[in-house]
Formats: structure tokens, C-alpha cells, sequence
């Protein structure tokens, strides 16, 4: 009887010191999410992800308040939704990203045949020039 009394003293004492450490992870991974978030920000120049960054920046706060009243299984499930909001937002972020840059590369694609054309026609100007170069070169030496 003592033993399991004894027992069941241990694991309670060991659960109350888990937690904190738990907390104290999950505040950690907080604040690194935030950093995330923030440095996503900061990418995201045409604001793509802006309603997904708002949306998990409302999930951390949540996190937080239930990491505060003691609700770690509630904060870690709010913490899962967040690690997966983040991957979207990457993801977001970086379609946006090479969204615009095959934006660019087209529009140069399609002022390519009118940039040749500028450049043959300058070519040819030289060319013509070099011509009476040479041909006044000729009368000169005669």
C-alpha cells in the first residue's frame, strides 16, 4: 500500500515538473514562430499571405493565453495549427515569388524580337558607316 502511495507521489511530482518544461518549450516555439511569421513579412512584397500571417498571429496569441492558464494540450493543437499555417505562407510567398519573376522574364521575352530588330538596324547603321570609312580611307591613300 505505501509503495503504490508512494508511487503515485513520485508521478505526480514528476507531471508538475514536466509542465513547466513543456510550457517553456512551447513558449520558445512561440516566439520562433513569430520570428518566422515576421521574417515572412518582410518576403512577402505583394502581401499575398497577409489574411494566413493574421490568421496564425490570432493562433499564437490563443497559445499563449492557454499556455498562461495552464491548457498545454489546447496550446500544443493551436501550435500544430501554426507549424502549418507557417508551411503554407512559405509556400504562398514563394509561388508569389515566382509568379513574378516568369511575369518578368515574359515581358522580356516579348520585347525581345523588337530589341533585335533595334540592334539588327543598329548593325546595319555601322556597318553602312564603316563602309564609307573604308571607302574614304581608299581615296585618301590615292
Amino acid at each position: 500500500m505505501m509503495r503504490r502511495i508512494f508511487g503515485v507521489c513520485a508521478m505526480i511530482l514528476a507531471l508538475m515538473f514536466a509542465m513547466p518544461a513543456h510550457a517553456d518549450e512551447n513558449q520558445e516555439q512561440i516566439n520562433q514562430y513569430r520570428t518566422m511569421l515576421t521574417e515572412q513579412d518582410a518576403l512577402d512584397a505583394k502581401g499575398v499571405a497577409a489574411q494566413d500571417r493574421a490568421l496564425a498571429a490570432k493562433w499564437l496569441q490563443e497559445a499563449e493565453v492557454l499556455l498562461a492558464n495552464g491548457d498545454t494540450d489546447a496550446a500544443d493543437k493551436r501550435l500544430r495549427r501554426v507549424e502549418f499555417a507557417i508551411d503554407l505562407i512559405r509556400a504562398m510567398v514563394a509561388s508569389s515569388e515566382i509568379r513574378t519573376a516568369a511575369e518578368a522574364q515574359e515581358a522580356a521575352a516579348f520585347k525581345g524580337p523588337e530589341i533585335t530588330e533595334q540592334l539588327q538596324t543598329e548593325v546595319d547603321g555601322l556597318k553602312q558607316k564603316r563602309t564609307e570609312l573604308q571607302q574614304e580611307l581608299q581615296r585618301l591613300q590615292q
